[in-house]
C-alpha cells in the first residue's frame, strides 16, 4: 500500500461518478460562503483552470468569490520564494495581503 498515492488510499472508487460526487465544482450552490481563492500559476496539485472554474462556478451562484494568482508559484507557492512573500513581495501584494483583508472583512461582518 505504500507505493499508492494518499488520495487513492483516502477515495479507492476513482470513478468519473465518484470524483463527480466528491469534487467541489459539482457540489457548490448558492449557499457556499463567500471565499478567496489562492492560485498559483504552476500548481501541480490542483490544476488552475479548475480553481478558475471554481471562482467562475461560485460567481455564476452569486457567492462573493476573489482570486489571488501566484505567478510563478507551485502549489505550496507560501512555503516558496523568500522576498516574494515578504511585504511588498509580488506574491504578498497579490495574494497574501488580499486574502487577509478578505478574511479579516468576513469576520468583521459576522460580529
Amino acid at each position: 500500500m505504500a507505493s499508492e498515492s494518499l488520495i487513492s488510499q483516502l477515495i479507492p472508487d476513482d470513478s468519473t461518478a465518484n470524483r463527480k460526487r466528491l469534487s467541489a465544482l459539482h457540489r457548490a450552490t448558492t449557499t457556499y460562503p463567500p471565499t478567496f481563492l489562492a492560485i498559483p500559476q504552476f500548481d501541480a496539485t490542483v490544476a488552475p483552470t479548475q480553481s478558475w472554474r471554481f471562482a467562475e462556478k461560485l460567481r455564476s451562484l452569486g457567492v462573493e468569490v476573489e482570486t489571488g494568482r501566484a505567478d510563478g508559484g507551485g502549489h505550496c507557492f507560501d512555503r516558496q520564494g523568500g522576498d516574494l512573500n515578504q511585504e511588498g513581495g509580488q506574491w504578498w501584494d497579490g495574494v497574501t495581503r488580499p486574502a487577509l483583508d478578505f478574511l479579516v472583512r468576513h469576520l468583521m461582518a459576522a460580529r
